[in-house]
């Protein structure tokens, strides 16, 4: 596995074990190595959305559409972001 993987799999592990900032922490790193990877960019909106950090959990789903623009599951996140947030 590439070292953006591992620490994907690492912050999922943590996520599971209530550790949201280390969590956080591990995804971003795994973006930092594979910028281009939705996974770690989905996990990142999925945690912002757990802590109802809506602002954050918007801004990473827009930026799982412009990824990849193509993929209807992503404006379909994004909208239940934004109803959710309201």
């Amino acid at each position: 596995p590439t070292r953006g993987r591992v620490l994907y799999n690492y912050g999922l592990a943590l996520q599971q074990l209530s550790r949201p900032r280390e969590a956080e922490a591990a995804f971003l790193a795994a973006r930092e190595r594979e910028p281009a990877s939705a996974d770690y960019v989905y996990a990142l909106a999925v945690l912002c959305v757990q802590q109802q950090r809506w602002d954050d959990a918007k801004r990473w789903a827009e930026e799982l559409i412009r990824l990849d623009p193509s993929n209807p599951e992503w404006r379909a996140f994004w909208t239940t972001v934004v109803r959710s947030e309201k």
